[in-house]
């Protein structure tokens, strides 16, 4: 049986855990209510540790500059950015969060060394999505860190799902108030800034969220660089949709309202990929490389070793060994199966048409039964 993980919203500081309630009026879902009351709790303990955070280590925060300026790896979910993620993270030269920064990230700084042995118990050695390696101390999305802190995230949604329409609105940057922007900036910084006091290196930062704020990122770190990997269409959708259904019992704080779901998967495929359109000439010559997550797959040396040649990263045979390493560690794992009716390769063929042709995708072989 798999052991059910630590909420994640454990982690919500005050602000961020008080204005989501308020928003949404307090409408819990009634098996939830321990839970929010063990959140409510929590934001106790993050709330003396934060400012206790700061004045230890307050000045060199302050004096922290983010240089070399990151590497973001964009893409839909469920196209290998994990993957991708793990591969980059292993190089010893790189920074990252980790599972426990993001979790914790009023205090990481003051408590990871204490408290991240303790739970690392409690925190399943595997994701509950598809069983790929998990961990208090492996890199983990730092979208989770902002919504924990009340920056505006579409993550949000997650837990609140009634809210999601507005919380949707939180993946484009123009979209926000002036107000909300500056909060969401004043954040971020942050906390890549605490990431850099407790583990220097280039930052190497994973959210398919990003591939929307290419443009603001840009405006943050000229000289950024980006990764963006595809995968087929045929099989990120029926993955996306088995997590979406997968999810609401973890993390969900409401019942959740899962009609639409498959019109909804398949939209946002397309606005993602539209919007990284429009927006990957924005990018610098030189600082943007794409790859495809089957050939990752099935030759990862020979891909990273394209992609660190491609960005003119640091010599490629000093971060070999730890990749070699970390793919030794990962080899047993098995990609899930998925069925894929005819009706839902029919949608994705009409919804996603630009995008399979763009990228030069085929409806797979095992198409109609599972793999």
């Amino acid at each position: 049986m798999k052991t059910p993980p630590l909420s994640l919203w454990l982690g919500f500081g005050p602000r961020a855990w008080f204005r989501a309630l308020i928003r949404n009026r307090f409408k819990l879902d009634p098996r939830k209510i321990p839970l929010a009351f063990a959140i409510t709790i929590a934001t106790i303990y993050h709330a003396l540790l934060r400012p206790l955070e700061r004045v230890i280590y307050g000045s060199r925060i302050r004096r922290t500059a983010i240089e070399p300026h990151p590497l973001f790896i964009i893409g839909h979910w469920r196209s290998g950015t994990t993957f991708l993620h793990e591969l980059l993270c292993s190089d010893p030269r790189h920074s990252y969060a980790t599972t426990y920064e993001c979790l914790n990230p009023c205090h990481f700084l003051l408590t990871e060394r204490l408290a991240a042995p303790m739970l690392k118990r409690l925190v399943p050695s595997t994701r509950l999505i598809d069983d790929a390696k998990a961990g208090i101390d492996r890199p983990q999305e730092d979208e989770f860190a902002l919504c924990m802190q009340d920056a505006p995230s579409p993550y949000l949604g997650f837990a609140f799902p009634s809210g999601r329409s507005h919380y949707t609105d939180y993946m484009y940057p123009e979209r926000l108030s002036l107000r909300e922007m500056r909060r969401w900036q004043c954040v971020f910084m942050d906390f890549l800034k605490r990431l850099i006091v407790l583990r220097p290196g280039r930052l190497i930062l994973k959210s398919p969220v990003h591939t929307f704020r290419i443009r603001k990122l840009l405006e943050l770190f000229p000289n950024a660089q980006f990764v963006h990997i595809v995968r087929n269409p045929y099989e990120v959708v029926p993955s996306m949709i088995r997590m979406l259904n997968m999810l609401p019992d973890a993390f969900s704080l409401q019942k959740p309202d899962l009609a639409g779901l498959k019109e909804g998967v398949t939209d946002l495929l397309t606005l993602l990929h539209r919007r990284f359109d429009q927006t990957r000439a924005l990018i610098p010559p030189g600082n943007l490389h794409e790859m495809r997550y089957e050939n990752l797959v099935t030759g990862p040396r020979a891909e990273m070793k394209a992609l660190y040649e491609g960005l003119g990263m640091a010599e490629f045979g000093q971060a070999l060994p730890a990749i070699d390493s970390y793919l030794a560690s990962v080899a047993d794992h098995r990609v899930a199966s998925y069925e894929l009716s005819p009706e839902l390769r029919d949608r994705i063929m009409q919804d996603c048409g630009d995008s399979i042709d763009r990228y030069g995708y085929t409806v797979p072989a095992w198409s109609g039964s599972k793999t």
